[in-house]
């Protein structure tokens, strides 16, 4: 039995993973799509050294901001490290928020095909049609540098010849799954769950967010394709000084409440997710389910 314990962001999905893990021994996946980064802590809210070190963490911190990292690559290395906790009857589970990686992981998946198809977008400069990207296939372009012409091209045309977005093939296809588990995710009330992401982003500033994203800038470059993530994105046009620190803390609260929308919207449609209404009720149904494969 694989756990996965999802969610929107903020509605306490690490709080969970760590105490049901400690109960039952087991190790934690990550499936957030910016935690594998290395040094993006703060704004991705990473579980602390000291919770890493008392519960085996995977795929977290593990290449570095300017280097590529996509669902492709997720789905190979999420399989291998189930493969090697399955062989070793470590109890596995996945915790985040990336629906993509999670149903890439878990599902029989099929990726679009990319190869081949390559329309000539003539003058085009790369910045305008990353911003095409943007506009046609937001998620996918998360997933792209924004100085990577062939891989923007190639997202674009399959939206152009086929209709549909690379990430619309994605989650619109219907694989079986490949491995026995249990999907569950605590549902907060809208408006709570938003308060509680406004003040968390607060919580990460005090916490040196900013500090924490200049440092990653100066060293790697503001076009990182790490720093597509809410929060580190936002801070670039307040580090470039088009815009205050003030409008910067609103627009990453802004952004962060689409996101959960978005987030919202993929769990309930795309994995077959048991919503409980708070921590307890769903730390005891994972118990449960626990004993019962005991």
């Amino acid at each position: 039995m694989i756990y996965v314990i999802t969610g929107p962001t903020g509605s306490g999905k690490s709080r969970l993973a760590l105490e049901f893990a400690k109960i039952i021994h087991g190790q934690i996946i990550n499936a957030d799509a910016f935690q594998v980064y290395r040094g993006l802590d703060i704004g991705t809210n990473k579980s602390s050294a000291a919770e890493q070190a008392s519960i085996k963490h995977h795929l977290i911190d593990i290449v570095d901001p300017n280097q590529g990292y996509d669902v492709a690559r997720y789905q190979k290395d999420a399989r291998a490290t189930i493969a090697s906790l399955q062989n070793q009857n470590i109890p596995i589970i996945i915790c985040g928020g990336t629906g993509l990686y999670i149903r890439a992981a878990l599902y029989n998946y099929v990726f679009a095909q990319e190869d081949g198809i390559v329309t000539d977008h003539g003058s085009a400069t790369t910045e305008s049609l990353y911003e095409k990207l943007r506009e046609v296939d937001p998620l996918a372009a998360t997933a792209i540098h924004r100085n990577n012409r062939q891989r923007i091209m190639r997202a674009l045309d399959i939206f152009i010849k086929t209709g549909t977005t690379k990430s619309a093939h994605l989650s619109q296809n219907k694989p079986d799954l490949l491995y026995e588990c249990r999907f569950v995710a605590i549902d907060q009330p809208r408006d709570q769950l938003y308060e509680r992401v406004d003040r968390r982003v607060d919580a990460m500033v005090e916490a040196g967010l900013v500090s924490e994203a200049k440092s990653l800038f100066d060293h790697y470059g503001s076009q990182a394709q790490a720093f597509q993530a809410i929060g580190y994105k936002q801070l670039i046009d307040y580090f470039e000084k088009r815009s205050t620190l003030a409008e910067t803390l609103n627009n990453i609260k802004m952004a962060t409440r689409h996101y959960v929308k978005r987030q919202y919207t993929f769990f309930r449609h795309q994995l077959p997710v048991e919503w409980f209404p708070d921590h307890g009720t769903a730390l005891d149904a994972l118990l449960k389910e626990h004993a019962s494969h005991g």
